[in-house]
């Protein structure tokens, strides 16, 4: 006989996929992230995605890169490529038009002695300022010797006003950049400041654009891949410093009331993350896998991506012209994801994609086969599809999801620890 269980909580987030027209001129929110596609892909390459997770585009073709930074007028994409984005190499700090076209690198080094410029080695951390005449990055200045010190620099966007770049940091305790202020003033970055020498959890710094009045927000608390809200007005990032799990906290930009976001023992590669442009929502990569987190209620849900790895993403309004639909993807097929936090307590996302409208049954059963609670058992419309499964009222142990359709069903594990 099956169990009734009368207090569990499902939340869902119905989304509709929707192809969009980009016969002229528009502004549309999208997430930009580097993903491998399957287990023949060896490099990163660069996609874009409607925010629910559907029609998803390559840029371009074939561009070899990550953590992809939008312009703040929407038109251009900073990034760290390599040569020709054809063929790895050393990473460079590239930028594009939205479509891929007009791809350049900025990094740009002049030799010392002949004068003669070419690009730069182990450049990273592209940041726009606010006008988007310039891009702050950081460069490792030792890194074929085998060591890690990075200084901080600026330069034109514009590469064919020729070598324009200013030094901004001085090699004394390896800055590393993260984010340039919404109103043009400050760069933010980490750097190893205690006893002059290397500490891998360093600690939070604004400083203005030419290098001065270096103000130290964190203290003691090791922080990671920093971003300004689009209002400036706080600060969100990693931390690992309360029992050493990496998590989402949140700060004011003169460093007070932070306040931790998540509790989800986060295990990103890169440990970057973006706000969405209302400022409402944080996008971020655990696991090869993307996630949204509401700043309000603290709900977190799973994009799916149907890719092995997805890592880097970036959230931003993309201004395009005369974009045809002809390169995005819609779902083809059904796929059950794996929920996520998972191990869990209390709370987990359930994420599912269905290529056809039809009538879905989400069912748990527990470890012996009894069915335990029908979670969702209805038409839903072509597309992504989350719902937020709480199960306070079931005891620690392993669990089975099963979704079932017409012609298809999968079935995945979960362990609920309390």
């Amino acid at each position: 006989m099956n169990r009734k269980i009368n207090k569990i909580a499902v939340l869902f987030f119905i989304i509709v996929v929707t192809v969009p027209d980009f016969s002229q001129t528009v502004a549309q929110e999208k997430i930009f992230f580097a993903a491998r596609r399957d287990s023949n892909s060896i490099y990163p390459l660069l996609y874009m995605m409607n925010v629910d997770g559907s029609n998803i585009h390559a840029i371009k073709d074939s561009i070899i890169g990550y953590v992809p930074r939008l312009s703040r007028d929407g038109k251009r994409i900073a990034y760290i490529g390599t040569y020709s984005d054809q063929i790895i190499g050393p990473p460079q700090v590239r930028v594009m038009n939205v479509d891929g076209t007009n791809n350049h690198v900025v990094s740009l080094c002049k030799h010392p002695i002949t004068g003669q410029i070419s690009p730069c080695e182990d450049s990273f951390s592209p940041a726009w300022s606010a006008d988007g005449e310039k891009i702050a990055y950081d460069r490792c200045n030792n890194c074929e010797a085998g060591g890690d010190n990075f200084d901080i620099y600026i330069v034109n966007t514009d590469t064919t006003q020729g070598y324009v770049q200013a030094k901004v940091t001085q090699s004394l305790y390896s800055e590393r950049l993260y984010d340039w202020s919404p109103d043009g003033s400050k760069l933010l970055f980490r750097a190893h400041y205690f006893n002059n020498t290397y500490d891998f959890d360093g600690e939070l710094f604004l400083m203005n654009t030419d290098g001065t009045n270096w103000k130290q927000l964190t203290n003691g608390i090791g922080t990671i891949g920093p971003r300004y809200s689009p209002d400036g007005a706080t600060i969100a990032f990693f931390s690992n410093h309360e029992n050493k799990q990496l998590e989402i906290y949140l700060m004011d930009t003169t460093g007070v009331n932070i306040r931790r976001l998540t509790n989800l023992n986060l295990e990103p590669k890169y440990a970057t993350l973006s706000w969405s442009p209302d400022g409402k929502k944080i996008v971020f990569e655990s696991d090869f896998k993307i996630f949204v987190l509401d700043v309000l209620s603290l709900a977190v849900i799973q994009i799916p991506t149907n890719m092995r790895e997805s890592e880097t993403p970036e959230w931003g309004n993309m201004v395009v012209t005369n974009v045809t639909t002809s390169n995005y993807q819609n779902v083809n097929k059904y796929f059950l994801y794996q929920n996520y936090p998972n191990p869990f307590n209390p709370s987990t996302v359930i994420s599912w994609q269905s290529p056809v409208g039809s009538q879905q049954v989400i069912k748990l059963f527990d470890v012996i086969g009894n069915e335990v609670a029908t979670l969702i058992n209805e038409w839903k419309e072509a597309g992504s599809h989350s719902l937020k499964f709480d199960a306070s009222d079931l005891s620690s142990g392993v669990y089975y999801y099963k979704l079932t359709t017409d012609n298809f069903s999968s079935t995945k594990k979960m362990i609920l620890t309390k």
